[in-house]
């Protein structure tokens, strides 16, 4: 009996001596990320997407969090400063400050992990090739794996919506003019038309958000424009719009939209959170037109207000131009290993873990938990948009509300498809309908090819030209733009002094690099080739529909 008691003892002394060993062989490496904090996710430590790619690739993540509100500002402050950085940077960068945080030696560059890590890096550019040359930058280096999600709203992503109750009320039709929407929007001021008795209506009105700025859809019935440089292309000559007459008349027009109250001055300073408190009043609807991308500016599932508004197709404006904004998509740059990171390998591949060209990490990391949030399509699903096929349906909707599920797209993702693969129904996504709908009368309205110039890429050399002369252009172009609608310039009398100060900044030299950046240059055979990619900038219907 001693002899039984005693061989037990010493198995479970041995089973106790072998569990810490086993946690330890379990242990797993961390890497750190730094990147900034989203108001709608709840907690990155604990998030179910984190906990996925942590199971997946056998790591744990902590995060250092910027700011929503200035992260941009205090990324640069870090890394001017010197200090000692995460693993990782996960952050949207465009080249040009790609570049300049390479030169301070922030970032490595990944050209050899592309070649002998990049399994996922290597499948996408099968899949779309050339997608790399628009993160390379002027050294011939790559520096992160980047984020490429298709979209077809966002790439129309300024756009309004009108509340479709309120005209009915007054008896109006949806305007299709620029005066036909002053007549509608000063209908909105003076008539009541939430009927509640008070003049508490905010007939147009947008935010500092993304794709909030109402100034672009407006101005595009005027003169077609982006919200980067600015350029146009007029016989394969290059320049930009912000010093032409039409630009002119698109700033009177907006300012008589402000002097009468009918656009909001409130718009160019409140930001995201704010818009849509006002969107989303409670008790009345207050809102006549708003922009943004989509209708989700409200809760599609409890907004009260969210089915009275349609899309406002482009209006056009006094001397016939209609044009819609149009951002084809590229990859931008975003995950970046830094010079203090003590494992780069494994930063790349988790990076490429993520960059999936089966689109699979993106239905996490855009619509959360599999089986709590989406599930798998069934037979006889459609999308609402036409030439896709279903690759998920979403069965609760969780991107404007406070979630702890996904890291709502902030990471290095691939999607050419599942943007538009939602399964649709009037039950489970009644609002695809009227956003796809929406969409395509955008795109009727695209710019034509050869006329528009969404990217440039530029050498070492042009970058360090003109990097100065761009980022004051468009800070000075954006401001007076705002100080002119608002009066606080006088349009009458100091538009010849702006375009003045536009020369003094050196919008020519600007214009110049600008062009030897687009035309084809030789190659060494004698051919042509081109940094400018126009087989980009076209909507790409899968081959499968």
């Amino acid at each position: 009996m001693m002899k039984r008691f005693l061989t037990l003892m010493i198995a479970l002394l041995l089973v106790l001596c072998a569990i810490p060993m086993a946690a330890s062989a379990e242990e797993r490496p961390t890497l750190t990320i730094l990147m900034a904090q989203d108001t709608y996710v709840e907690d990155y430590e604990t998030n179910a997407f984190t906990k996925f790619i942590e199971d997946s690739m056998n790591v744990n993540l902590d995060f250092v969090l910027l700011p929503a509100s200035d992260a941009s500002d205090k990324l640069a402050v870090m890394i001017q400063s010197g200090q000692e950085l995460p693993d990782i940077i996960n952050y949207s960068l465009d080249v040009t400050t790609t570049y300049r945080y390479a030169q301070a030696g922030a970032i490595i560059p990944l050209n050899d992990y592309y070649e002998t890590l990049g399994d996922n890096v290597k499948k996408v550019e099968e899949l779309v090739p050339g997608i790399y040359e628009y993160i390379r930058c002027p050294d011939g280096n790559l520096y992160s794996i980047p984020i490429y999600t298709k979209a077809l709203h966002d790439e129309h992503k300024y756009k309004i919506w009108i509340n479709k109750v309120w005209l009915d009320n007054l008896k109006l039709e949806i305007p299709t003019t620029t005066e036909e929407l002053y007549t509608v929007l000063k209908a909105f001021k003076e008539q009541d038309p939430n009927g509640n008795g008070i003049q508490d209506e905010y007939p147009l009105v947008g935010g500092t958000g993304w794709s909030q700025d109402p100034t672009i859809y407006l101005m595009n019935s005027f003169i077609h424009t982006d919200d980067g440089d600015r350029l146009i292309v007029e016989d394969g000559k290059l320049d930009v719009v912000y010093n032409r007459e039409a630009w002119k008349k698109g700033l009177e027009y907006m300012r008589r939209l402000v002097d009468e109250k009918l656009l909001d001055p409130i718009s160019f300073t409140q930001d995201d959170s704010q818009l849509r408190a006002m969107a989303n009043n409670e008790g009345t609807c207050i809102v006549g037109a708003f922009a943004f991308s989509s209708i989700t500016l409200m809760p599609v599932a409890t907004g009260e207000w969210v089915h009275d508004y349609v899309c406002l197709a482009p209006v056009e404006g006094p001397d016939g131009v209609r044009l819609a904004y149009y951002q084809p998509t590229i990859p931008t740059n975003r995950w970046f290993i830094t010079a203090d990171c003590k494992d780069p390998e494994l930063a790349f591949k988790v990076g490429d873990f993520m960059f999936d060209p089966t689109e699979e990490v993106f239905l996490r990391a855009r619509y959360g938990v599999e089986g709590e949030h989406w599930s798998r399509p069934q037979e006889g699903d459609v999308t609402a948009w036409e030439g896709y096929e279903p690759m998920f349906r979403q069965d609760i909707n969780i991107w404007t509300v406070s979630q702890n599920a996904h890291w709502r797209n902030n990471a290095p993702l691939y999607a050419d498809k599942a943007c538009q693969g939602g399964v649709y129904s009037e039950e489970l996504s009644w609002w695809d309908k009227p956003i796809s709908e929406g969409v395509m009368a955008y795109v009727a309205c695209d710019p034509a090819p050869g006329t528009f110039v969404p990217t440039l890429n530029f050498t070492e050399e042009e970058t360090d030209e003109i990097s100065e002369i761009r980022a004051t252009l468009k800070t000075y172009v954006k401001e007076s733009m705002i100080r002119f609608i608002t009066r606080d310039m006088d349009l009458d009398t100091e538009w010849d002094k702006y375009v003045e100060e536009l020369n003094n900044i050196g919008v020519e030299k600007f214009v110049t690099v600008c062009q030897q950046a687009y035309d084809p240059i030789p190659n060494s055979k004698g051919a042509e080739s081109e940094r400018f990619r126009p087989e980009f900038f076209s909507i790409r219907v899968p081959a499968a529909a």
